[in-house]
């Protein structure tokens, strides 16, 4: 082993103090800060942030649970930088279900594992099958609170982050007959 030639320190502006991480990716080497992304650039021996349309202006969260497959969450949605992913994007959107995710890894079939902040271990295969639809249409013909006052269906918007929604189904006269 020879010597290093010469030790060089990287300083990257922040507005308060964070915690570097590293990780290489796409032979990239990326750094990891709470408050964005950026990547190495031998051409000008500087980190340079990183910038794609997933990527917003709020506070980072990110994963680095196994090396070279870093995974960001953003826009209420996990993502992976790893360009050549095997798993497709709606395997990535189940990751929407979980609560408190601190770790993400693939095994050598490239399923999913998925580990809480309550040491729950959940497996997302890969290439599985549904035979329903993940989408369909919802319609609601008026909307109370738990007090009875209706709302204006104009008036409601339902958010990402609403996991849960109470409905009681009435089916119409003829269909109880």
């Amino acid at each position: 082993m020879g010597e290093p030639l010469s030790i060089k320190s990287y300083k990257i502006q922040t507005d308060f103090p964070e915690i570097y991480q590293l990780d290489i990716t796409n032979d990239t080497l990326f750094l990891f800060l709470e408050s964005g992304i950026f990547y190495y650039t031998q051409a000008i021996d500087s980190f340079k942030i990183y910038k794609n349309k997933f990527l917003g202006q709020e506070k980072l969260k990110f994963l680095l649970a196994e090396q070279g497959k870093p995974w960001i969450y953003n826009q209420q949605q996990w993502k992976c930088l790893k360009a050549d992913k095997p798993w497709s994007n709606f395997e990535e959107s189940l990751l929407k279900l979980f609560d408190d995710i601190n770790a993400i890894n693939t095994d050598s079939q490239n399923n999913l594992w998925v580990i809480n902040n309550n040491n729950q271990i959940h497996k997302i295969a890969q290439n599985i099958s549904f035979k329903s639809k993940p989408a369909f249409n919802v319609y609601f013909k008026s909307i109370t609170n738990d007090k009875g006052l209706s709302f204006e269906l104009s008036d409601i918007v339902f958010e990402p982050d609403n996991k849960a929604i109470y409905v009681d189904i009435i089916a119409p006269s003829y269909l109880k007959n």
